[in-house]
């Protein structure tokens, strides 16, 4: 599978974690930006056509629960590229995940 066309935007506010989630991408041939909070992805997303963000659901002030819905509102979406979106998180409830 040839990855070198997808790219990726990681969204994780935590250093290592998201030097982690970058190389392990990198090293399966994605392309990858990153940013450390909402505020930085929602910049980025302006000037990257990403096809996936993955971003940590607990990120400061917003979360990635914000950002997505950022990226789905109808008033924005204009401004970015058609994409998927993947949430992680280590904290997690079950009313979270369903």
């Amino acid at each position: 599978m040839d990855n070198t066309d997808t790219l990726i935007l990681v969204v994780e506010d935590e250093r290592e974690q998201r030097e982690i989630i970058v190389s392990l991408l990198l090293a399966s041939s994605y392309q990858v930006i990153s940013a450390d909070c909402v505020e930085q992805a929602i910049v980025m997303l302006k000037d990257h056509p990403v096809d996936v963000i993955f971003s940590d659901w607990k990120l400061g002030k917003l979360s990635g629960i914000d950002l997505l819905n950022y990226v789905k509102n109808p008033n924005t979406k204009k401004l970015t590229h058609q994409h998927g979106f993947i949430i992680a998180t280590a904290h997690g409830t079950i009313s979270h995940a369903v």
